[in-house]
């Protein structure tokens, strides 16, 4: 897996290589010597 950039900023919005990530409802980051994982809960619309 190609290892991206994250930041999550003051107000909390979340960027993946430079790109927000929008209507996330909530999101947990765990930190480990064998890496970093990212989980995320978000808002989406279906049809």
């Amino acid at each position: 897996m190609e290892l991206q950039k994250l930041i999550i900023d003051e107000n909390e919005h979340i960027y993946l290589d430079d790109v927000e990530i929008p209507n996330v409802k909530q999101y947990i980051l765990k930190s480990s010597a064998a890496g970093t994982e990212l989980t995320l809960t978000i808002y989406v619309t279906t049809n």
